[in-house]
């Protein structure tokens, strides 16, 4: 699944060990938002720094993949949590904001 823009999942994505979820841009800098009920990653989950504009992934995360942030993402949701069982590897100068607190 590759997101730019704006792309509302209203149901649970399953991301299974060979996918992978990209969170980019390309030509012009524009923001790459994912909303969704809810994401299990097993795969691969790369935010990537694209031709730049914001990162935003809205709702609960259970990883126990990979998720790669080459471009700073911000993770928030009503009642969002991230359970990490995975690898979470944020690239220099990048961040990875927590808006609920989780």
């Amino acid at each position: 699944m590759n997101v730019q823009g704006f792309e509302t999942a209203p149901h649970a994505v399953d991301v299974g060990s060979t996918a992978t979820v990209e969170l980019t841009s390309l030509g012009t800098p524009a923001a790459a938002t994912l909303v969704t009920a809810g994401i299990t990653n097993g795969g691969t989950i790369a935010v990537a720094f694209g031709s730049g504009g914001d990162r935003t992934l809205t709702g609960s995360l259970t990883n126990s993949g990979s998720v790669t942030i080459d471009k700073s993402l911000s993770f928030d949701g009503p009642s969002a949590t991230w359970l990490n069982q995975g690898t979470t590897v944020i690239g220099d100068g990048q961040a990875l904001e927590l808006r609920s607190g989780q």
